[in-house]
């Protein structure tokens, strides 16, 4: 018995010492495969460079055909031939053999699918970069969906996650470069592609949106089976006579020729489904506080009596913890109130410097009277000019939706009309004021991006500001208002602080260290922004000089 003990650690210790080098010898092997493809992207494949940059993709597999399917929704990155290109990554994955999906779902569920399930097909419905999805018959007679992962897609996918973060740096040699730092975009990627990595993540975040979604008649959620579910197989509720968003979408890039009249003489009207779509979302975001956040063509699908679907929960967002600002936001927008945004938007850059001028005050050093003068000045100065940056941006949104109105349905340019491209500007617009956007918000306004280019595609004459109004018209914005103030209150009633005295010695030398790290950051940066508009506007320096 001992020396079987003894055996055993022995293996367990040079199973230790040998880890390290397995997954080293395989980090470098995959390295030198990544440099094969881009040696052969860029020296010998033929085809314009947004051909080139989808191959890189598409030849380099694992994580790299998420982060090009991610970049395809990245108009706000990418310029519109290269956005363009990399769509065609949603329906270009290749298959795995059926014997490497069912040795993983014998792992996971400790028998074959055969047993498992009364029948399954060996031919996947959907082929993913993360796993594939199979259609079976569970014992009961219950027909189902079985998404299993891809072998060894995990430990590939953290080797690739390394190299995408390297990769994503030799990217801004390319001209399509951005104000947005590629570093964002790939940091971002490794994230959310990290939480799709556990099925029972998606399964969870299915449940939670299938349960906010059952009043609403015109939302299709499949219902996820939790308990036949594991971190690599996903069992759902099969749907039949679904239409993917993406099928629908090749085939109008193709010339209509009727397809659309055809659909709707089917019961599903393309023009009610464009704005029942984004309508949803906005419901998921501002009324159920969780939303699907990857609504890309290949995760919706649409159904007779104009229904919309989602698939595909992996990624989903949250809302932020004042939601009444971001719908205030959202409102003016939609109503033209180019100096209520604005406002809104400056709101976050105000909490900051509120919260650091409160400690400032704290350390006793700044005087109340004189700062808050200088901040109200600044505050009104700051507003004016941010109101005409946004102007620059949102007139021209507000004329091309007003051109394309005015031109009987046709639509008018697709670009021009895009949330997508003033999202993004606005993002950029809003750091140069310092204006901090919660994670939250950033990743619905990402959300309504990808939404709104699913939207015009389906419909030329989409015009996203009616469907906000839309929305409002149902879902009151002093509704909203009530209901963020109430969750306030109640997340203030649960926060539980811990007295002074209960905390240890090293935990109140860390707390100190932190508060002085805090104040020094307070400091730099009101500093800065008050010397800044001390030297540009006399009067914030006649107060200054009070």
């Amino acid at each position: 018995m001992k020396s079987t003990l003894g055996k055993m650690e022995r293996i367990s210790r040079v199973h230790e010492i040998l880890l390290p080098v397995y997954r080293a010898y395989f980090f470098v092997k995959r390295l030198l495969e990544i440099k094969s493809v881009v040696l052969f992207c860029i020296f010998r494949a033929s085809g314009s460079r947004p051909y080139r940059f989808r191959l890189f993709f598409e030849r380099a597999g694992g994580a790299f055909i998420k982060l090009g399917q991610i970049l395809a929704m990245r108009h706000d990155f990418l310029p519109p031939e290269y956005t363009e290109e990399l769509l065609e990554l949603l329906s270009r994955v290749p298959e795995e053999p059926w014997r490497n999906m069912s040795a993983v779902f014998v792992e996971e569920m400790g028998e074959s699918p055969n047993t498992f399930f009364q029948s399954i097909s060996e031919k996947p419905i959907a082929s993913a970069s993360i796993g594939q999805v199979y259609r079976a018959t569970m014992k009961d007679g219950k027909d189902v969906a079985v998404k299993i992962g891809r072998p060894g897609v995990k430990d590939r996918f953290e080797n690739d996650f390394v190299l995408a973060a390297f990769i994503g740096e030799v990217i801004g040699i390319f001209t399509f470069a951005t104000a947005i730092p590629v570093h964002d975009v790939v940091s971002e990627f490794i994230s959310s592609t990290r939480a799709e990595l556990n099925f029972l993540n998606e399964g969870q975040n299915a449940a939670l949106i299938l349960e906010n979604s059952e009043l609403h008649t015109g939302v299709v959620i499949p219902a996820p089976y939790l308990e036949y579910s594991t971190e690599r197989v996903l069992i759902m509720e099969f749907l039949p006579d679904v239409l993917l968003a993406d099928e629908v979408m090749r085939k109008l890039g193709k010339g209509d020729g009727g397809y659309r009249e055809k659909l709707k003489n089917e019961g599903m009207d393309l023009v009610a489904i464009s704005y029942i779509f984004i309508i949803d979302l906005l419901r998921q975001y501002f009324i159920d506080h969780v939303f699907h956040a990857d609504p890309h063509p290949g995760n919706v699908f649409f159904q007779p009596n104009d229904k919309v679907g989602f698939f595909d929960f992996g990624i989903v967002g949250r809302a932020p913890e004042d939601i009444a600002l971001s719908a205030r936001i959202h409102y003016a927008i939609a109503h033209r109130d180019i100096y209520g945004t604005g406002r809104g938007f400056l709101c976050y850059a105000k909490k900051i410097f509120e919260e650091e001028l409160a400690m400032y005050r704290k350390a006793g050093k700044a005087k109340d009277e004189k700062y808050d003068k200088v901040l109200i000045k600044i505050e009104e100065i700051m507003a004016d000019n941010f109101a005409i940056d946004l102007s620059e941006i949102l007139n021209p949104w507000y004329d091309a939706i007003d051109e394309g109105a005015n031109r009987e349905g046709s639509g008018g340019a697709s670009r021009a009309k895009s949330a997508s491209i003033m999202f993004s500007k606005i993002i950029i617009m809003a750091r140069q004021y310092n204006v901090v956007l919660p994670r939250e918000i950033v990743l619905f306004f990402r959300c309504l991006s990808i939404a709104d280019m699913v939207a015009l595609r389906l419909n030329p004459s989409f015009d996203m500001m009616r469907a906000i109004q839309m929305f409002f018209h149902e879902f009151p914005l002093s509704r909203i208002e009530e209901r963020s103030e109430l969750a306030k209150q109640k997340v203030g009633k649960d926060v539980v602080h811990v007295p002074i005295m209960d905390q240890s010695y090293e935990g109140l030398i860390e707390l100190r260290q932190r508060d002085e790290e805090r104040l020094s950051i307070a400091k730099e940066r009101l500093a800065e922004m008050i010397a800044y508009y001390t030297e540009r506007y006399p009067e914030v320096r006649s107060i200054l000089k009070e």
